[in-house]
């Protein structure tokens, strides 16, 4: 029996048992790369090749990945063309009712795609990616208030969802609710401890509510976990983490340093500064201030 080597599921199609290969390797990676799957599927069809009687049951899932392929790149009647004999072939399955609902938000009939999607929870209340999809349909009709709350009910049952929680505090901090945000960051750190951007990214957040004294301690923490990274294993940018930890270092000294008169600080930052100077000093934040600057400056940063 021959066989197909497929150098890189990248490649131009060059045969038709190539391009069927490709394909089958997305499909079994889980990878969309609808650029390639689309290049594969029209030279399957301009070779006038049998593609239902060549790939037997696997026609289906090829369908299911054409579909998805050409909704990313507007090309709505071969999508259309392929949902619809999915349909005829699995009526009432939820993968298949999945894709009617992309199609809709792909055509912007986003409250049909809602519909749909109440539909397969009703069903299926543990489709994780349908929840999913719904809060992408409500952050797209603007309203976040039901993103953050569908997320938040997501969540209760796919606790470890660490990509659940970032989103969520993004959509905290997209209207500002940053106490909220850092609160899901905190669960994001809780899952994935040993992760410097998920550290920088509630060091940042807390920065950006003016909570200087948090806002250092996790700088530092960022910068501590980069520095320690002495393989280089985890991070490939690690100059530039650490980098943007000492700036966010640099920006709290110079704060707490030399707070703006008409800073607003409740009552929760003023404690939380409180605490702070009972374990540094002024001369010790303000040796750490100098410390900043001078990674900054280009001193001493990991090497990549």
């Amino acid at each position: 029996m021959a066989t197909v080597n497929v150098a890189s599921p990248w490649a131009k199609p060059t045969s038709t048992a190539g391009a069927l290969k490709t394909l089958e390797v997305l499909r079994a990676r889980h990878v969309r790369a609808s650029e390639q799957v689309l290049e594969n599927a029209d030279f399957l069809f301009a070779s006038n090749l049998d593609v239902p009687k060549k790939l037997g049951d696997d026609y289906w899932a090829f369908l299911e990945q054409l579909a998805m392929a050409a909704m990313d790149l507007g090309r709505g009647p071969l999508a259309d063309d392929c949902i619809l004999r999915l349909e005829e072939r699995f009526p009432d399955s939820p993968r298949v009712q999945v894709l009617q609902g992309m199609r809709r938000e792909a055509a912007g009939k986003l409250q049909e795609a809602l519909k749909i999607y109440d539909l397969i929870l009703d069903v299926e209340e543990a489709n994780a990616g349908i929840w999913k999809r719904r809060v992408a349909v409500y952050r797209q009709l603007g309203e976040t208030q039901l993103a953050a709350e569908d997320l938040c009910e997501y969540l209760d049952t796919f606790y470890t969802d660490v990509e659940g929680w970032l989103e969520l505090a993004d959509l905290y901090s997209t209207v500002k609710d940053y106490t909220h945000a850092l609160q899901a960051l905190s669960h994001a750190m809780v899952l994935a401890p040993q992760n410097p951007f998920y550290v920088l990214q509630f060091a940042e957040t807390a920065a950006t509510n003016e909570e200087y004294a948090l806002a250092l301690k996790m700088y530092l923490r960022t910068a501590e976990m980069v520095e320690s990274d002495e393989d280089g294993g985890f991070l490939h940018d690690a100059n530039e983490v650490a980098r943007q930890a000492w700036l966010g270092v640099k920006t709290c000294t110079t704060w707490l340093l030399a707070p703006p008169a008409a800073a607003v600080r409740t009552t929760r930052v003023v404690d939380a500064e409180g605490a702070l100077m009972q374990l540094l000093s002024a001369g010790e934040l303000q040796a750490l201030d100098e410390l900043a600057g001078e990674r900054i400056a280009g001193g001493n940063l990991p090497d990549q």
